[in-house]
């Protein structure tokens, strides 16, 4: 019933084809097409105003929320059955400490890997992704372990590449398709 879009912005990640497959299997969507990269327009990019900002940040570079709403916004529009989720790389002014994805409306997920590292990147991205996608579904935070949507989100939880909802968010998810 529902229709997924991946949007990878500024970057090419080589894990989208594998979170494709995932989002129809846990998801249930009827169609999931990865989009080809888009290239965010500089005047919404910020850049490194000192030497110690470009030392922490190096090569990578930051967005403010409401510029970046704003473009998906003018850019990509959704219907009731569509769902869009965009990923980049750069670090989002406007998260909130620690927070990897937000999504602020019912058919748009963003997440931003700039804080995943290590090993189990691809993984960790994948996670964070579905996370964000259960919430488009409008399913909260829960305290089973091993439940996508447990809450702390961490890039660690999501190590041992297994991705899956609780029996409680199974059942919510059936009840919304």
């Amino acid at each position: 019933m529902y229709n997924l879009l991946i949007l990878p912005l500024d970057y090419e990640y080589e894990f989208l084809n594998e979170l494709s497959h995932i989002c129809r299997n846990i998801y249930r969507f009827v169609n999931v097409e990865v989009l080809n990269k888009e290239k965010l327009p500089e005047h919404i990019l910020l850049g490194h105003g000192s030497l110690f900002a470009r030392l922490i940040m190096r090569d990578r570079r930051m967005v403010y929320l409401d510029d970046l709403l704003a473009h998906l916004k003018k850019c990509y529009v959704a219907g009731d059955y569509t769902k869009i989720l965009a990923i980049l790389p750069h670090y989002v002014l406007g998260f909130g400490e620690g927070l990897l994805g937000y999504t602020p409306y019912k058919n748009l997920s963003i997440v931003s890997t700039y804080a995943i590292k290590g090993r189990y990147f691809s993984r960790a991205c994948i996670g964070v992704c579905l996370h964000e996608i259960g919430h488009s579904f409008g399913l909260s935070h829960c305290k089973n372990k091993g439940c996508l949507m447990r809450v702390p989100c961490r890039p660690s939880s999501f190590n041992d590449g297994v991705y899956k909802l609780c029996i409680m968010h199974e059942k919510l998810l059936n009840f919304k398709s």
